[in-house]
């Protein structure tokens, strides 16, 4: 069986601009049809950047 998975990925930064962590997701690439990548990436930035602000980064 063979595992074809994909994911969508984002750094988080500490208040000095220092990537400490990321948040992702991920799924069956048979899920993540082209049409919905970019809907999928904004949500995964905005909760990267929205930790990154609670943790002090100002960009």
């Amino acid at each position: 069986m063979e595992n074809h998975t994909s994911a969508i990925a984002a750094p988080i930064f500490n208040h000095r601009g220092e990537v400490i962590a990321g948040i992702s997701i991920a799924g069956i690439e048979a899920n993540y049809h082209n049409d919905r990548i970019p809907e999928l990436a904004a949500k995964v930035i905005a909760a990267a950047e929205e930790i990154s602000n609670r943790l002090g980064y100002l960009h």
